[in-house]
């Protein structure tokens, strides 16, 4: 009953879809930088869509264009081109099977490029990984040979016709036909091989190089529960106790440098309201907080700079500490990063509670 009320081109989705192609069109070539969807399209949201925050485009085509580019596009469909040209040229060899199989795989790979046009689809890991098997079994169905029949006993002996054994026949002429020279098999061995090392080292120097985002994302973890553990405080010691304890994480996070936005987005919001509750007795833990709630958002800015909401976020920061001039720097930076129909208060950079005092 409400298909026929359904207007596509005004969809939501649809919306976002065209919006982000704005993002292609200022970056064409090489697009904003993969993982950079949710921090850019703030800047091209249009106001006839969710107000809220797009982690994707929910167009996986459209967003490969915003972070990728054409060089991004080429890429992914030369890798589509190169399966699709291997498969085909061992179509017509393949046992029927095979081909069966490969009618199957194809079904599959038609179902994700359908989702991914309505959705981010390939942004799930499941489905991703999903999307590779799909092409391994796509491979193997054109590769998969005919099983050999063992020969049975009436093969061996010849009960009364004088003439040959099939099978003494058939083994007589396969040790008489020429196998593989020795150095295509070992060569070809040794370079797989070499290519699976090379991989595996590939891999050990990603996972060195990604160490301290590792630790900086396990400090976020600590940070996390300390939050929710002073949420449930009984006194105002045990709330001090837990944001001295949280206040040591994001220390951590600061020395690492390499924790994602949006976490530092809440860390910086908890660290200021914990700097404005005046039940935390120690006075100069709130001045600690207050800074470190600046320090965040100043980090989250660096991070993404073209993200209007880490301007506002640090705007606030600073109002905290009696900032008042950064902070309307900020909150100018923000508004012109915004999209027009976003209106920005001044009013929000009022803090909910005077700013800590130093006991010196």
């Amino acid at each position: 009953g409400t298909l026929a009320q359904l207007e596509p081109l005004k969809e939501g989705r649809t919306l976002a879809a065209l919006a982000t192609l704005g993002i292609f069109h200022k970056a064409p070539l090489f697009g904003a930088g993969f993982g950079s969807f949710q921090y850019v399209f703030p800047a091209f949201q249009p106001g006839n869509i969710s107000s809220g925050r797009w982690l994707h485009a929910h167009n996986d085509y459209a967003q490969l264009l915003a972070e990728g580019g054409l060089v991004g596009a080429i890429l992914l469909l030369a890798t589509a081109v190169a399966l699709a040209s291997g498969v085909s040229r061992r179509f017509r060899k393949a046992i029927p099977q095979g081909k069966w199989m490969l009618g199957g795989v194809a079904v599959g790979f038609l179902t994700i490029a359908l989702h991914s046009a309505i959705g981010f689809a390939l942004h799930m890991p499941a489905i991703a990984l999903m999307l590779a098997a799909l092409g391994g079994m796509a491979v193997a169905a054109v590769h998969v040979k005919r099983r050999r029949k063992t020969p049975g006993f009436e093969e061996f002996f010849d009960v009364g016709g004088g003439q040959e054994p099939k099978a003494k026949t058939q083994v007589r002429e396969r040790t008489r036909s020429p196998g593989p020279s020795f150095g295509d098999g070992i060569l070809v061995q040794l370079g797989l091989r070499g290519l699976a090392l090379l991989a595996l080292a590939g891999i050990m120097v990603l996972g060195l190089w990604e160490l301290e985002s590792l630790r900086g994302a396990l400090a976020y973890t600590r940070f996390d529960m300390d939050r929710r553990a002073a949420q449930k405080a009984h006194s105002a010691e045990q709330l001090t106790w837990m944001a001295r304890c949280a206040s040591s994480e994001v220390d951590l996070m600061l020395a690492c440098g390499q924790v994602q936005p949006e976490f530092l987005w809440e860390v910086s919001g908890v660290c200021a309201s914990w700097a404005a509750n005046e039940e935390i007795s120690d006075a100069l833990l709130r001045l600690q907080l207050a800074d470190k709630s600046v320090r965040v958002a100043a980090a989250a800015v660096s991070g993404a700079p073209s993200d209007y909401t880490n301007w506002v976020r640090l705007s606030r920061a600073l109002a905290l500490l009696g900032l008042t001039p950064q902070a309307r720097a900020s909150l100018a930076r923000a508004r012109e990063l915004a999209p027009e129909w976003k209106k920005l208060e001044a009013p929000r950079l009022k803090a909910r509670a005077s700013p800590p005092k130093s006991p010196h």
